[in-house]
């Protein structure tokens, strides 16, 4: 049975990790926070920081119910796997056979419920267009399977979405029902809630979210995020810390349950917790994770975290377990922000209390946000070859305030990058590596984004613009399609989950920008025409990605409508 520290040192670590927690959020992109930390068969503790919701300052609870997103695919892998214990479900037999009417355009061997639990099912992520899972899901019929099942790692909602009504149709149990009836009362979790509602239920924190048109920074304010109802294995689950460190401690002891009256009650058998925990395939966009039934692992401080991540609209959380020193850490926020720096601190605490070693020092807020390391490799002037007619949308063009400009200098002030401008310098912000944001008015729609040749800065891209330095050796001007400028502008959807994308062209080659992107930018690559009509494009270079965007034929120079994968997006402006 693992220790648990004596009571003073159990405060002092409590209030180390809070104070860690207090002095990071006011840096982040949530008001309000709440975690909880278990060990062994122990509650451990639970700590609520700001506010639930900005709107009335009203206080972040311990108590509070937060949506959890993601989170909630373990427990769709959870019910999968009781299933399969009892001979209900073969997770290699094609889902088709369980739900009938599912369909996909492919090529390749049918689609398993393991490749819908390992993310490799070759799906789309899901675009949440219809009001409820199966509407979506029976929309896949007008989509392609990107891959061959099982050779790639590519996130689908709509592969769990369809675990899910596999669920409903073995069991003729609602996914709800099953959720609450086979883990939720087990479990003792009797503040989790299987569904979001239309409105928010009592004890509910907030979500928060800034500008979601173009990238945010640190200086735009947060709002109350929309509130969206929904009822899925994808992620519609809300929870408190102190249930989901009731239901972590189920991970800990492999899916047995630690309430005495159970005895030796289980969630899954051992043979399933392991299977659920097995990594299966690597997320070649996120180096050290892999994932398995509904659980990742990854590396963190040398050690193997199982665990999972979860977003919603305005929402973010982590759950994060360290099976070797039988810890486990809940982190829900109401908006977002470093969810594994605050793992790791309290992870690293814990242990030091559990271990009797020196508790680590709260180390100070970062010093300076804005600090670049490598700053004079961006430095310089940059000579813009590309640009939309008249400056279109942004005035990088413009910078030096002269019309005619056509140089723009990146000047390294210490170790701060800035945009020189006769109106004023503007202080750049680091996001991400080569990559920052420009907080001012007319700059701040796009990323501006540094490109290398052989290690060496040679390039920068700001939305459409393209600017070099006096390093850059390669070709002055590109050939693309001229047909491809009809398809270049300001999209919206009207959709809180994909706002806003914005088509550029640079360099000969068509360009998608969006928040909401995992990469922020990704390529349009031409597949030729859509199967409806209009032109289509593949978003990515890797030519196993599926995910698709398909222009309406032109009118009058320009495309009037996009859909991505199954969202229609409206052409609302040019650039």
């Amino acid at each position: 049975m693992t220790a648990i520290p004596s009571g003073k040192r159990l405060r002092a670590a409590l209030e180390n990790i809070q104070r860690f927690i207090d002095e990071r959020l006011p840096i982040g992109d949530a008001p309000g926070a709440a975690i909880g930390i278990t060990a062994g068969e122990w509650m451990v503790g639970t700590l609520a920081c700001g506010v639930a919701d900005v709107s009335t300052d009203a206080p972040a609870t311990e108590s509070m119910r937060f949506q959890i997103g993601s989170i909630s695919k373990s427990f769709a892998a959870i019910l999968t796997m009781q299933e399969t214990e009892v001979g209900h479900l073969d997770l290699n037999a094609p889902v088709a056979d369980l739900v009938p009417w599912f369909t996909v355009r492919s090529r390749f061997a049918p689609i398993t419920l393991h490749h819908l639990l390992t993310h490799t099912s070759g799906l789309i992520l899901g675009s949440d267009v219809a009001a409820e899972a199966e509407a979506d899901v029976r929309a896949l019929r007008d989509t392609e399977a990107g891959f061959a099942p099982g050779t790639h790692f590519f996130y689908s909602n709509d592969g769990y979405k369809l675990v899910g009504l596999v669920l409903e149709a073995v069991t003729g149990r609602r996914f709800p029902d099953l959720l609450t009836e086979r883990i939720f009362v087990p479990r003792g979790m009797s503040s989790t809630l299987p569904t979001i509602s239309a409105e928010p239920p009592p004890q509910a924190a907030r979500g928060h979210e800034r500008r979601t048109d173009r990238p945010s920074h640190r200086g735009d304010p947060l709002a109350v995020a929309p509130w969206l109802p929904w009822e899925s294995a994808d992620g519609s689950i809300m929870s408190t810390a102190s249930d989901m460190s009731a239901y972590a401690r189920v991970l800990l002891r492999q899916g047995a349950l630690d309430y005495p009256q159970h005895g030796h009650a289980r969630l899954v058998d051992q043979r399933s917790f392991e299977r659920m925990v097995r990594p299966v395939i690597d997320d070649a966009d996120d180096p050290g994770v892999s994932y398995g039934y509904g659980l990742t692992t990854r590396e963190l401080d040398r050690r193997t975290i199982v665990g999972h991540t979860g977003s919603m609209i305005g929402f973010s959380s982590v759950l994060a377990i360290d099976r070797v020193a039988d810890l486990a850490v809940v982190v829900l926020l109401n908006g977002f922000g470093d969810r594994w720096e605050i793992v790791r601190f309290a992870l690293e605490t814990m242990r030091a209390a559990m271990g009797g070693g020196k508790l680590p020092a709260v180390p100070p807020p970062p010093p300076d946000p804005v600090r670049v390391a490598n700053v004079a490799d961006f430095a310089g002037a940059y000579t813009i070859r590309e640009a939309p007619a008249g400056g279109g949308a942004i005035e990088m063009a413009n910078a030096a305030g002269d019309a005619g400009a056509r140089t723009v200098e990146f000047v390294a002030q210490g170790e701060h990058l800035l945009l020189r401008r006769a109106g004023g310098d503007i202080v750049l912000e680091p996001d991400g590596e080569d990559c920052f944001l420009v907080p001012h008015s007319g700059f701040d729609r796009f990323w501006l984004r540094f490109g290398r040749r052989d290690g060496v800065v040679v390039e920068a891209f700001h939305g459409p613009v393209w600017m070099v330095n006096e390093r850059y050796t390669g070709p002055a001007e590109f050939d693309g399609p001229a047909e491809w400028r009809a398809f270049t502008g300001v999209y919206d959807s009207g959709d809180p989950w994909h706002p806003t994308m914005h088509v550029v062209l640079r360099k000969g080659r068509l360009w998608m920008l969006a928040p909401w992107l995992d990469n922020k930018e990704e390529e349009l690559v031409p597949l030729g025409a859509g199967r409806h009509g209009g032109v289509e494009f593949r978003v990515g270079a890797r030519e196993w990605l599926p995910t698709r965007v398909v222009f309406d034929e032109p009118r009058d120079g320009s495309s009037a409508r996009a859909v991505y994968d199954l969202a229609p997006f409206r052409r609302v402006a040019a650039l």
